[in-house]
């Protein structure tokens, strides 16, 4: 079937902020810590005494140490599990190096919120778990589906809890400190208006026939009796469109905008025919303060939340120990 609606456009990506949600926790492995005796690697951060160990006493494949964040180690399982959980359209090297850095904030903010004693709400925790048990048709079966990726509900209970610290550390970290007052928001609406403006919207009545000499008649019929006599008499053979340019079929579009209001014209589209009326063009307008603040508040608050996420983890960076190994 033809569609005269195109599909919707890309959605828009906040950015990647490391806690993920439930996803994110069925795919975490667990770090273990290391010994000292080596400065082979390559330093992401030195801005205090390092203590290192030596790579070749690591054990190679999955459990390949690939970095280090202070006491705390990230392997290359940790990496491809963490992976399959993300959706990154990069290349695989670029892909490898954005999940590690993603890791390694993570890693970062959940130390924070454990040497702070922020404290973890089991009953929120529970509530998690019965959720996913209940996804997975049972306790069984979620087993059994952890098994096959190397997990365990200890595990996953485990994730879920350090999902709760990073929460926590950010919300009092980067939320608390976030404030959109109402001058920002006019502000905003002024220096974007032409952002705000709605276009212009089309407002017309399709029938489709597989011969173009019925349409010719009924065309012929709208001209002598007039289209609100017809549509009256016809209606169930029409259907109503109202819509912008951009949510049209390229070749209605092309129809509608190609006549004036109250006018109508015959195209093939396809193997069918088409008659288009077009009733009303509706002029682009600005849309009121009213109408969008929310959608302006959303915004300038995702841009602070954004840049004051990002100042945070760079100072956390700075603060702490950061080692990069070979990812190969």
């Amino acid at each position: 079937m033809m569609r005269l609606f195109k599909n919707g456009g890309k959605m828009n990506r906040f950015i990647f902020i490391l806690f993920m949600g439930v996803s994110f926790l069925f795919f975490s492995g667990e770090a273990g810590s290391g010994g000292d005796n080596s400065s082979d690697g390559v330093n992401y951060v030195r801005n205090k005494t390092q203590t290192t160990f030596p790579l070749e006493k690591i054990s190679n494949g999955v459990n390949k140490i690939i970095a280090r964040v202070n006491d705390d180690v990230i392997t290359l399982r940790d990496l491809q599990e963490f992976k399959r959980s993300s959706s990154i359209d990069k290349p695989a090297n670029v892909i490898d190096k954005q999940a590690l850095e993603n890791l390694i904030e993570e890693k970062l903010i959940t130390q924070l919120a454990k040497k702070e004693k922020f404290k973890v709400d089991n009953l929120w925790v529970d509530k998690k778990m019965k959720q996913l048990i209940s996804a997975y048709g049972g306790y069984n079966k979620f087993e059994e589906s952890l098994a096959k990726v190397g997990l365990s509900p200890a595990i996953i209970e485990k994730k879920i809890k350090d999902n709760f610290l990073v929460h926590q550390a950010v919300n009092k970290y980067v939320v608390s400190k976030i404030d959109v007052s109402p001058m920002e928001i006019t502000e905003y609406y002024k220096e974007h208006i032409k952002e705000f403006s709605s276009p212009p919207k089309y407002i017309c009545w399709v029938t489709k026939s597989g011969k173009r000499d019925f349409l010719e008649k009924l065309s012929k019929k709208i001209e002598k009796e007039g289209f609100d006599k017809i549509l009256t008499e016809e209606k169930d053979i029409f259907f109503k469109i109202e819509s912008d340019k951009e949510g049209l079929n390229d070749a209605i579009r092309e129809v509608v905008e190609s006549i004036k209001d109250g006018q109508w014209k015959i195209k093939e589209i396809g193997s069918a025919y088409y008659l288009v009326y077009l009733v009303k063009t509706v002029p682009a307008h600005a849309v009121f303060l009213n109408e969008v603040r929310d959608k302006i508040y959303s915004r300038i608050w995702k841009n602070k939340f954004s840049s004051k996420f990002e100042a945070w983890i760079k100072k956390l960076k700075e603060k702490s120990l950061v080692k990069i190994y070979s990812l190969e």
